[in-house]
C-alpha cells in the first residue's frame, strides 16, 4: 500500500482507490459503466411546472376519424325488412356491387349482413321466407291448412257439437290428435269461430216456467204426486239436523 499524502488530497485519494485491494485502477473502468451508472444530464426531460389555476374551463374536442365510405360503419343488431334481404341477394348474385346495391335500395347494409345473407343462401337455398307469411306471427299451427279447412265445414254443419266430440270426428278424418284445450285455442284464437253454450234455465228463477208448472200442476191431486229421487230439505235453521225423504 503506497504512502497517502495528507496535503495532496486529490493525488492521495486516487492513490488509495487505485491501491485499494479488490478494485482495479480508475484507468480501467470502462466509460459505459460510469455512463450506465451516472447518465447524462441529456437523458432527463425536465419537469414542466404545474398550470396556474385560472378560473377558466378548458374543453378538449377530439374530431372522430373521417370514413372512407358510410359503408365502413360497423351496424350491430341492425334490423331489416324481408323484402330488403330478398333483393340484396338476389342482386349480389347477379355479381352487383354492395355500393351499387346500396344506391339503388337507399339503404346502408353492413358488410357482416351482405356476407351472412350470403351464406345463409348457399347454405339453405333461402335467405328470407315470403314476407306474406310473416303475417301471422306465433307459433305454428297444430293443424294442417286441410285440417282447419274440415273444422270449419264441421263447425258450420253441425254448430252444436262439443269439443271432444270434434275431436274425434278430426282423427276420424284426418287421423290428427290432439288435446281439447289445444282444439278450444284453435278454434277461438287463430279461427276466430265463438263458442256459444246453451244457458240452462231453473225454474226457480224463470217465473214463466214456474207459472207454467203450476197452471198444468192446478187440477192434479195431492195424493196423486209422488217423489222420484232424493230430496234434501233443511230441518233446523242452524243446519244441525237434515231431512233426507227417499221415494
Amino acid at each position: 500500500m503506497s504512502h497517502i499524502n495528507v496535503n495532496d488530497k486529490s493525488h492521495s485519494i486516487h492513490n488509495s482507490a487505485v491501491n485499494t485491494p479488490g478494485h482495479p485502477p480508475a484507468s480501467t473502468h470502462p466509460t459505459s459503466t460510469r455512463s450506465y451508472h451516472h447518465p447524462p444530464s441529456s437523458f432527463f426531460s425536465p419537469i414542466p411546472p404545474p398550470f396556474r389555476p385560472t378560473g377558466r374551463k378548458i374543453s378538449i374536442i377530439v374530431s372522430p376519424p373521417l370514413l372512407s365510405s358510410p359503408l365502413s360503419i360497423i351496424m350491430v343488431f341492425c334490423r331489416y325488412d324481408a323484402s330488403i334481404k330478398i333483393v340484396t341477394v338476389c342482386m349480389t348474385l347477379q355479381r352487383h356491387s354492395q355500393h351499387f346495391i346500396c344506391n339503388s335500395l337507399g339503404a346502408t347494409i353492413s358488410r357482416q349482413s351482405f356476407e351472412q345473407w350470403t351464406q345463409l343462401f348457399h347454405e339453405t337455398q333461402r335467405v328470407v321466407r315470403d314476407p306474406e307469411e310473416y303475417a301471422a306471427r306465433g307459433r305454428r299451427f297444430l293443424l294442417s291448412a286441410e285440417d282447419r279447412e274440415f273444422m270449419i265445414e264441421l263447425v258450420l254443419q253441425e254448430p252444436s257439437l262439443f269439443l271432444d266430440e270434434m275431436r274425434k270426428r278430426l282423427y276420424d278424418n284426418t287421423s290428427t290428435l290432439i288435446s281439447i284445450s289445444s282444439l278450444h285455442d284453435i278454434l277461438v284464437e287463430k279461427l276466430s269461430i265463438t263458442l256459444k253454450k246453451p244457458d240452462t234455465v231453473n225454474i226457480g228463477k224463470s217465473l214463466t216456467a214456474k207459472y207454467c208448472y203450476i197452471s198444468k200442476m192446478a187440477n192434479v191431486p195431492a195424493e196423486f204426486l209422488v217423489f222420484t229421487g232424493v230430496v234434501e230439505l233443511p230441518f233446523d235453521i242452524r243446519g244441525k239436523q237434515m231431512l233426507v225423504a227417499s221415494a
